[in-house]
């Protein structure tokens, strides 16, 4: 006899939750692997967070690499651990295919990564202040949202806090600033909070939705998914004016 219907349902589910908690697994696999080695094998722990959580969601069209943003002012950040980087964009390789030199305007996202939240918040924050720091193109228009200035900013930790209010005091104390953190992810304790841009669809305004988890690993992951998904499709459309950068050739 064939399974019924109510039957393949529970299977479906049983098979997501399953692979959200291998996901998990994994990664935490590798926090544990380089817990206690020198600061260059601890950089692998973002290696693995690119290959086995970025890089799931990755859409065909965009690319995935690290390095520096400069917006058309020439304010630039340093290092930066991980880059979306939106379609038909301009960006130069530095040292290799995956290290190079972003334009603000044509970067969907960015992403610091902490092997521990708790003891590394200020060098989280401070990478943060470098991205949100960038300034990119206003669209013409009556209407224009601080989400279009400013660079998605994601900030993941290993391990860290456990609860929301806490990543709302340290890492987003005023919910009022035009360029506050838009979410943090704390891997081993599944805790997130994260904001999507708000946004114009088909002429409709689309206001950024909120999510927070805390205590639920799988969870958090999927909330953490959402919310960059719902990011990326922020300005997606929106045309890159390159030659806005020429200035910086004088």
């Amino acid at each position: 006899m064939g399974k019924s219907k109510s039957e393949t349902k529970v299977n479906q589910i049983s098979l997501f939750k399953s692979k959200l908690r291998n996901i998990h697994t994994v990664l935490m696999q590798a926090y544990e692997n380089t817990n206690g080695f020198t600061t260059p094998v601890q950089g692998d722990e973002r290696e693995v967070v690119i290959r086995e959580l970025l890089e799931l969601v990755l859409p065909q069209s965009y690319r995935l690499g690290k390095g520096a943003i400069i917006d058309r002012h020439g304010r630039e950040t340093g290092q930066v651990d991980a880059v979306f980087e939106k379609p038909f964009s301009l960006s130069f390789p530095i040292s290799s295919e995956t290290n190079r030199l972003y334009l603000a305007d044509s970067v969907a996202a960015a992403f610091e990564i902490k092997s521990n939240l708790y003891t590394q918040s200020d060098e989280a924050i401070a990478k943060a202040k470098e991205i949100k720091h960038l300034r990119r193109e206003a669209s013409t228009g009556a209407v224009q949202f601080y989400d279009e200035l400013f660079v998605p900013t994601f900030i993941i930790g290993f391990k860290g806090h456990t609860t929301q209010e806490g990543i709302y005091q340290k890492f987003m104390p005023d919910l009022n600033a035009s360029d506050h953190i838009n979410a943090v992810l704390v891997i081993d304790s599944g805790v997130f909070v994260g904001r999507s841009p708000t946004r114009f669809e088909n002429g409709k305004k689309i206001s950024g939705g909120w999510y927070q988890l805390e205590g639920d690993p799988a969870g958090a992951i999927l909330c953490f998914l959402a919310c960059l998904s719902d990011t990326l499709r922020h300005l997606e459309r929106k045309e890159i004016d390159l030659l806005s950068y020429s200035k910086l050739l004088e």
